[in-house]
């Protein structure tokens, strides 16, 4: 169970770093 949650934690992180780059390059190119 702790694993599991950790694991969702870690997951939730990498996925808003993801996005986060995402719009980041999209606005460099909208610029």
């Amino acid at each position: 169970m702790t694993y599991a949650l950790a694991k969702d934690a870690v997951t939730n992180v990498m996925e808003e770093e993801a996005s986060g780059a995402a719009a980041a390059s999209l606005r460099e190119q909208l610029s």
